[in-house]
């Protein structure tokens, strides 16, 4: 046979009568029965590709490890579909370990370290895969056709070990019995729903299984990026993290098919006496919101060291400030209309410290390309990360205004307050900051590049803040208006229902949380006065 026989010693509880008699007369021990090994071709290549692993990461043979993960990346689907995902990401877990294992603890040049990066992102994408694979296998899943293949094996009555599709379902003793009640009576008598109930149960052990598998991936996906950032491989580390709002989308989507699988093997458990597992996506829900709340803090201080290392050659490198900073824009945004303080306070409070280096950033790109541009499109541009954070901090400020809670106010005023005061000392910053924006309204620059991506912020948050049935209308002279005690709600919005925000939220933000810092002179200015509204009500 193409598998191994592997010794196991014989337990006497498990033995049947002949041969614990045999052995009690004869005064011998339980002879070792063979078990078969199935996995003993796989077990010796791994073993193989570990040791090769290892020479590799001592010699630093970065290039070698990285066209030996993208072999591995291309068995994900294979193992998923076969039931041995298991089986697979044990493997992928050594690779990680390894790959943490050599990291670098002296300075390497650039080639091995871009070699070395490398490595890294094929790590995250071997996690990323389990979820894109699973969630392909259970889209395409189809339980009739997995059924009948079952009963079609059955029915031939040859033996489990023989049976291909039956081999793969795991549950030997009960394939058996069926087996042997057709050989003695002649056909089967367990009826199809006894088998059906089986089939489901063994699709949802294991889809509970990739359930853990995923999980654990994410563990330890971004656990190394932890290990990354705490020992200063910035680089390494800004792969892991900027690559965790992929992962958040594509979980969206397998916990979407898992939810609809699951329902659907649970209509074949019928007999409520057997018991299943309880099904455990909710740790996995669990386990990403932890991460959630983690990732903008360590991808916002990862992101700033390594633009601040690599300043002067930052066209070298990925642009991973730009990209932490759009992520947690839109991550606040999103914890806005989910109406999930916490989230938006970690969102707001990073969100505060990438905004003032960010443009900056991209003011000194400018500076090196002036030819390219006009001088009004650069002051537009490097501006753009102050009027959306001005924003998203009016908007946040808004949804509490109509929630009826202060504490999005707070949160807002806290992150702000976090540049405006140091060490209890106010700085000029909020006089500068209006100075810029005051400037930015001077001239008109049509619709410009951020405008749109801005325009969908508001609309999203509008709409939320209408179908939360916060909202209620009353009739005037002027037709419907807003229905509120709010001063605030009253001047600047009043006719949210039929058109939205009309003016720049960020007007809320700078009335409200920095005008508050300076003296009358130096305040900002609304567009339509109705700051003056507000205040006359």
């Amino acid at each position: 046979m193409w598998f191994r026989d592997t010794p196991k010693y014989q337990k006497w509880h498990m033995t049947n009568d002949s041969e614990s008699s045999l052995a009690l007369r004869t005064g011998t021990a339980l002879r070792a029965k063979g078990e078969h090994d199935y996995w003993w071709f796989e077990n010796e290549l791994f073993s193989i590709n570990r040791a090769s692993v290892r020479i590799l990461t001592e010699s630093q043979d970065y290039s070698s490890l990285y066209t030996y993960l993208l072999a591995v990346d291309g068995i994900c689907r294979m193992a998923i579909e076969s039931k041995e995902a298991n089986y697979y990401v044990a493997q992928v877990d050594a690779l990680r370990q390894a790959i943490e294992d050599s990291v670098p603890k002296e300075k390497i040049n650039e080639e091995m370290k871009k070699a070395y990066a490398g490595l890294v992102e094929i790590i995250s994408l071997l996690y990323l895969d389990l979820i894109l694979e699973t969630s392909k296998l259970y889209q395409e899943f189809n339980f009739q056709s997995t059924v009948s293949s079952v009963l079609k094996s059955i029915d031939k009555g040859c033996d489990y070990e023989k049976s291909i599709v039956l081999r793969r379902r795991g549950n030997k003793e009960f394939y058996e019995k069926v087996i042997t009640e057709i050989k003695v009576e002649g056909k089967r008598i367990t009826p199809d729903w006894v088998i059906k109930q089986q089939v489901a149960k063994e699709e949802y052990v294991y889809l509970n299984s990739l359930l853990d598998i995923v999980r654990e991936g994410l563990d330890h996906a971004f656990g190394l990026g932890k290990l990354f950032s705490d020992n200063g491989l910035y680089f390494e580390a800004c792969i892991i993290f900027t690559r965790f709002y992929e992962y958040e989308s594509k979980l969206s989507r397998f916990i979407y098919v898992v939810n609809n699988r699951k329902s659907e093997l649970e209509e074949f458990h019928i007999d409520k006496a057997l018991l299943w597992d309880s099904f455990r996506l909710k740790q996995l829900q669990e386990t990403m919101t932890e991460w959630k709340k983690k990732t903008p803090t360590l991808l916002s201080e990862c992101s700033c060291h390594f633009a601040l290392d690599n300043w002067k050659n930052n066209e070298d490198f990925p642009d991973f400030l730009g990209e932490s900073y759009n992520h947690i824009c839109e991550d606040a945004v999103d914890a806005i209309i989910c109406d999930d303080i916490e989230q938006f306070s970690v969102d707001y409070e990073n969100l505060t410290k990438l905004m003032l280096l960010y443009q900056e950033y991209i003011r000194s790109d400018f500076m090196k390309k002036n030819n390219l541009y006009r001088t009004e499109y650069a002051y537009y541009m490097f501006t753009s990360p102050i009027v959306e954070w001005a924003q998203i901090g009016g908007l946040a400020v808004l949804w509490g205004e109509f929630h009826g809670t202060m504490e999005w106010k707070e949160c807002v005023s806290n992150g702000s307050n976090a540049i405006f005061v140091k060490e209890g000392e106010k700085s000029n910053l909020p006089e500068k900051l209006i100075e810029y924006i005051q400037h930015r309204n001077s001239f008109m620059m049509g619709i410009g590049s951020r405008d749109i991506l801005e325009t969908g912020w508001q609309l999203n948050v509008a709409n939320a803040i209408r179908e939360s049935g916060v909202c209620e209308t009353e009739y005037g002279i002027y037709g419907s208006a807003l229905k509120t005690e709010s001063k605030l709600l009253k001047a600047f919005c009043s006719n949210i229902m039929d058109l939205g925000f009309t003016t720049d939220p960020a007007e809320v933000f700078w009335v409200l949380c920095v005008n508050p810092h300076l003296p009358s002179e130096k305040r900002f200015k609304t567009t339509n006065s109705w700051d003056e509204v507000m205040f006359d009500v």
